[in-house]
């Protein structure tokens, strides 16, 4: 039977034609000029659909979505929750736009929109591998593009998305919405991550609005809270609604291509890889080394691999995971995307995995670089389908995994050597300096906070320092404050430590605090600063609905939070001095904090 909506169905060859390119002026702009920036004849001949049938979408890259809902009326005012404004700084737009109606209006995906009529927001269709496993059809189920843009300054591409403003034909049967808790998260754990300088989406603000929904979470009293194993939510709570914008240069992901793959819809899948060619890489059109199709997706699938494994081994550096990797949660332009049951580590823990879905760890936090290795081999599987030489296309897909293990290796070893603040990386001696700390961080009683222990060790000179200063990672002394350390632990962290200061001896400096004080941060966005945030904000994700306006709560500690992440070895800027220690002893453990779902 035909459903009874008609979804516009458009390819990505005709949705950003670089002939029609309209960008933002080198001024600040307002609302009403951003959106008027956009490309003018990006779409053709788009009917609106209504409702949300469920059924495969098929033959297309994306669909426009269904008349929008307003998400606020005059008796739900809506309210700003959190704004960046270093990623308003890349958009160009001037940060009092953000207390402005239209601001709240433009970026809720309310019916007031200033949207242009020729160029409709849209929502894309992508597949999804878990591992070797496919799992079919998925795509924007609650996040819809509404912009499209180059800054005038930079040259950079930005695609900007809405997230929790609606439901689109892929939303699979679920509401659209996304929590006020789950949006702070994003928003703190994708701007750390940037001033961390570790490739991600931008989040430019949460909107709240007055709307409770229904999603699973912790209870107060689980009879599992005590638990010592990570379980999932145990009930359905109550929260408030609020709705995300994020901006990356793209939103392509592994799966975008994988779909047309497993469908043999060989034509998009061609054209989704040009699309991504001018959008991602114009490097790749422009290398003289690469004039035929076939040598510049060789040289795709070699920037792809490069990116994946810059990526990864910077999440290493800081202590991110992930939680969800398949393939339609990884970027093909190599950034953090869709930070949802992500943590940054605490206690140092190779198997790290907030993610309560991850029984087996395949996504732990040292099961990333393998993890990513799999997306990549699958991904590169789908995209030489369309190349006309047959045996380009299995080398390619042959060499994928050294190409990897180079690159990442190559990554994996800078972020060690600058971490231990050392200039040059002596195969032998360092690698087992890096293997003998990994060990002892992982098997001293307690555990050792892996972001505190690091940003402490730049200001170790001496065995000595290891009570003054290292002490502070060690939270054996949350246990039981007169308790120390048995000898045995004492003396081998005292001989790590003596070899450590007889390596950096050789080290001028200057260059080597600078070094570690870049790549070893003092603040990181943990779980319970998180926490803190979003409670305050009115982002219960517990038993007490608390139906106050939404104006009426607390914003300041997550304005100083973003303000704190923005200058994270900036120490007097710290709007709180917990966030340089490690994790306090009530928020240990804590089921939503130490796991989630």
């Amino acid at each position: 039977m035909q459903p009874s909506v008609q979804w516009t169905h458009v390819s990505f060859r005709t949705w950003f034609p670089r002939t029609s390119t309209r960008v933002f002026s080198q001024q600040s702009q307002t609302v009403q000029q951003i959106f008027e920036s956009r490309r003018s004849d990006c779409f053709r001949n788009l009917v609106q659909g209504q409702g949300t049938p469920k059924r495969e979408i098929l033959n297309c890259h994306f669909v426009t979505p269904p008349t929008r809902r307003p998400v606020a009326t005059a008796s739900k005012p809506l309210y700003l929750v959190g704004f960046s404004k270093p990623a308003a700084t890349l958009l160009n737009l001037d940060p009092a736009q953000s207390r402005s109606e239209l601001f709240l209006a433009a970026f809720c995906g309310a019916d007031t929109q200033p949207t242009v009529p020729s160029n409709p927001p849209f929502a894309s269709v992508y597949g999804c591998h878990c591992g070797n496993q496919y799992f079919g059809q998925l795509g924007d189920g609650r996040a819809v593009t509404i912009l499209e843009t180059e800054n005038e300054i930079t040259g950079q591409r930005y695609e900007v998305q809405l997230k929790g403003s609606t439901t689109t034909p892929f939303s699979r049967g679920f509401d659209g919405r996304a929590a006020l808790r789950g949006c702070i998260r994003e928003l703190l754990g994708s701007e750390g991550l940037a001033s961390l300088g570790v490739p991600t989406q931008r989040v430019l603000s949460v909107v709240g609005t007055n709307d409770f929904i229904n999603r699973p979470w912790y209870s107060d009293n689980s009879p599992l809270k005590n638990s010592p194993q990570k379980f999932p939510p145990d009930r359905m709570v109550s929260e408030r609604a609020a709705v995300l914008t994020r901006f990356a240069s793209s939103f392509l992901r592994f799966g975008h291509f994988e779909i047309h793959y497993m469908r043999g819809e060989h034509d998009l899948l061609k054209k989704l890889i040009l699309h991504a060619f001018e959008v991602e890489f114009p490097e790749v059109l422009s290398n003289p080394s690469a004039p035929s199709f076939d040598e510049q997706v060789k040289l795709f699938v070699h920037e792809v691999v490069d990116r994946q494994a810059k990526l990864v081994a910077e999440w290493l550096r800081v202590g991110y995971t992930q939680g969800n990797m398949n393939s339609d949660n990884t970027a093909i332009g190599g950034y953090t995307l869709d930070l949802g049951p992500f943590a940054f580590m605490e206690k140092y823990d190779r198997h790290f995995q907030p993610f309560t879905s991850d029984k087996s760890g395949h996504y732990a936090f040292t099961a990333q670089p393998s993890a990513v290795l799999v997306a990549l081999q699958i991904w590169t599987n789908a995209v030489v389908s369309v190349l006309d030489d047959d045996g380009l296309a299995k080398s390619i897909v042959a060499n994928v995994p050294a190409l990897f293990r180079d690159l990442f290796m190559y990554y994996w070893t800078e972020v060690r050597k600058n971490k231990l603040g050392l200039s040059l990386w002596n195969t032998q001696t360092d690698q087992d300096l890096w293997a003998d700390l990994e060990e002892l961080m992982s098997d001293t009683p307690h555990g050792v906070d892996y972001t505190v222990f690091f940003a402490r060790l730049k200001e170790v000179g001496e065995v000595g320092d290891l009570e003054r200063k290292l002490f502070d990672a060690f939270y054996l002394f949350d246990v039981d404050d007169g308790k120390s350390l048995e000898e045995k632990w004492l003396s081998r962290w005292r001989d790590w430590l003596a070899r450590y200061c007889e390596r950096i001896a050789e080290e001028p400096l200057e260059s080597r605090l600078r070094v570690m004080s870049q790549n070893n941060p003092n603040i990181i966005p943990r779980n319970w600063m998180m926490y803190e945030c979003y409670m305050a904000a009115g982002g219960r994700g517990d038993d007490r609905r608390d139906t106050r306006p939404g104006q009426d709560f607390e914003f300041s500690s997550l304005d100083a939070m973003m303000t704190s992440l923005e200058h994270f070895n900036e120490v007097e800027i710290c709007s709180d001095l917990r966030f340089l220690e490690r994790t306090p002893k009530e928020y240990q453990g804590k089921p939503g904090l130490a796991f989630l779902s």
